[in-house]
């Protein structure tokens, strides 16, 4: 039989999921799940204990990307250096993207990241040029790159989702389809 991580009922401390920012998780075994609430999916993970101001990439802020530092533990981070294949001076890490950070979040804590969801905000290096380009992560930062991946354009990197409207500001509205990992 084939393994499942989705669950119908997971426990939302604050009741909204975009909010979890907890230091110890109501039931241990609820780490990794993944769960669909208000047409949106998200997974429960734990954000690496590094993600502090003095790493170069800062705290986790809202809608910053995470990175998969160790999917055997459920364990993300927002510094792309410290992701899977971060260290090979190659662009490994933006095959790792695990979601989208919904609020700040403290190093060593579990959150809930959004992994599908439409019209997104999702913290971005490049302003989208047009609807519908694609969206892939960033080779600079935490954060998403939208400019030059045109409709009938093959990526070369893993695909965070589609743009919804040009944006401004660097945050770009996507609707955003990340697997999630069981």
């Amino acid at each position: 039989m084939p393994n499942t991580n989705r669950s119908l009922g997971v426990y939302i401390p604050t009741g909204d999921p975009d909010t979890v920012n907890v230091s110890s998780l109501y039931a241990g075994g609820e780490l990794g799940l993944a769960f669909d609430h208000n047409d949106r999916s998200y997974q429960i993970v734990q954000v690496d204990s590094g993600c502090v101001a003095a790493n170069g990439v800062g705290v986790v802020a809202a809608n910053d990307l995470a990175f998969w530092k160790d999917k055997d533990r459920y364990l993300v981070t927002n510094d792309f250096r410290q992701a899977i294949g971060g260290s090979l001076g190659t662009e490994a890490y933006r095959n790792q993207v695990a979601g989208v950070f919904r609020n700040a979040v403290t190093a060593g804590y579990y959150t809930n990241i959004l992994q599908r969801g439409d019209n997104i905000p999702v913290a971005c290096t490049t302003t989208p040029d047009a609807v519908g380009e694609l969206v892939v992560a960033s080779n600079t930062a935490s954060q998403a790159y939208c400019a030059g991946i045109n409709v009938g354009t093959a990526s070369t990197h893993q695909i965070i989702g589609t743009c919804r409207v040009a944006a401004s500001d660097n945050v770009a509205y996507v609707d955003v389809d990340i697997p999630n990992i069981p």
